[in-house]
């Protein structure tokens, strides 16, 4: 079991762009990078998951008063502390578990899941803002991840913010939803980077706009079957 690794001065003072907070710099103090990892934190795994952001700032700064710093910094399980993200992390652990990678809500498995989930955007937002910059100035968190997961060969990108900022990083102006059609992966060295819909009921009725929603349900499942064959 390999934990987060010691996180560097570097990314716990890295500026966020206007409208943006570096979540370690509002009282966030638990050992994880993101927030994200208490459902999966295996940084010795092949996946990376990336999701657009984790939750605005005003609602992380409310749960950090109710349930300290550790409390705040975890996924949604269902507890009531956060009322976003639930049907999405529903949503990646049945996806998971259809590729073989044995998750559950509650985070039990989140050490050796073999799957890293973490935020394009490692800033938390500052009201109703697009996540663009946030992701943008998130590269040196990414730089971080890639260089610390050893084993890592493939990264699901959950949406399109979190695939353009993959690509912004790489230098590349790869298109999401042709990969995302094709279920092709980018290449970049060793890694194939897919492009998926996010895991949200926004992200699936937009995966197939003119089709029904056992269409978009049937090619959600297949988008997550390539990433499944590329881990094989």
């Amino acid at each position: 079991m390999f934990k987060t690794p010691s996180i560097p001065d570097n990314i716990r003072r890295l500026k966020p762009p206007l409208n943006f907070v570096n979540p370690l710099q509002i009282g966030i103090d638990g050992p994880n990078l993101f927030g994200t990892e208490t459902l999966c934190g295996d940084w010795n795994g092949d996946l990376l998951l990336l999701a657009q952001d984790f939750a605005p700032a005003d609602e992380v700064r409310a749960v950090l008063k109710k349930h300290g710093s550790k409390g705040a910094w975890r996924h949604n399980d269902g507890d009531g502390r956060y009322g976003i993200g639930m049907i999405t992390n529903e949503n990646i652990c049945r996806h998971l578990n259809s590729i073989g990678r044995n998750v559950d809500l509650a985070g039990r498995k989140s050490f050796d899941s073999g799957v890293l989930y973490g935020n394009a955007s490692f800033f938390l937002k500052e009201g109703n803002v697009s996540p663009t910059n946030g992701v943008r100035a998130s590269a040196p968190v990414f730089q971080f991840v890639i260089e610390n997961m050893r084993k890592l060969r493939v990264v699901a990108c959950l949406g399109k913010p979190a695939f353009e900022g993959v690509m912004g990083w790489l230098g590349s102006s790869a298109d999401w939803r042709l990969h995302m059609n094709a279920r092709k992966p980018v290449r970049h060295g060793q890694l194939s980077i897919f492009a998926l819909a996010h895991p949200g009921q926004l992200g699936i009725n937009g995966r197939l706009p003119s089709a029904t929603h056992s269409e978009r349900v049937a090619a959600v499942s297949a988008d997550w079957r390539a990433v499944g064959k590329a881990l094989s």
